[in-house]
């Protein structure tokens, strides 16, 4: 970690959703390496999107990779540093210990059903992803202080369905927006 306190955290935030058994399954994927493979980070460095914010994260997604590859990446995550633009600086205790904190979005993209909310695979794949979101969350919370950062808490800051009907031309997608605050020891 060499970069300041906002980027080291939006690396090991990547790391550690990377490491996560969860993500791992509903990726695909047979490892974390190959898990991070479908982990961005927004604004920088390399394997990077345009930093954009949470709200756009998918629209700069499609202009990065491309609708049609973007697609075929579901599920993915956007790592987003400093998106609400906070760093927090203290020291503790009499040992005179500093610790940076702040806040990391976490944006995911999944497939969802295509057709009617009322058809029973909607209602499944609902109770999917959502579980899916609670144990990343939890994952990496616990995770966190092994990878040299505490998650303090993760909050799922809102989710949703987008069909075709939002966006011409692209399939059914289920995404989520998870704020995580952070705090590193230096």
């Amino acid at each position: 970690m060499t970069d300041g306190p906002i980027i080291d955290a939006a690396e090991i935030t990547r790391d550690i959703l990377a490491a996560c058994a969860t993500w791992q399954t509903w990726t695909g994927a047979a490892d974390a390496e190959e898990a991070r493979e479908s982990t961005y980070l927004a604004g920088f460095g390399p394997e990077t999107l345009p930093d954009d914010g949470a709200d756009q994260a998918s629209d700069t997604a499609r202009d990065a990779v491309g609708v049609d590859e973007l697609e075929s990446k579901r599920p993915f995550a956007v790592v987003i540093p400093g998106e609400s633009g906070t760093l927090r600086f203290s020291r503790n205790g009499s040992n005179g210990a500093f610790q940076f904190g702040g806040s990391v979005s976490l944006y995911i993209e999944a497939d969802a059903p295509e057709g009617d909310e009322t058809e029973p695979d909607y209602a499944v794949a609902v109770a999917e992803f959502l579980e899916n979101l609670g144990k990343v969350v939890s994952e990496m919370c616990a995770a966190s202080e092994a990878n040299g950062m505490l998650l303090q808490s993760g909050d799922v800051a809102g989710w949703g369905r987008i069909t075709e009907d939002g966006v011409p031309g692209q399939r059914a997608l289920f995404t989520a927006h998870i704020m995580l605050n952070w705090g590193l020891d230096t």
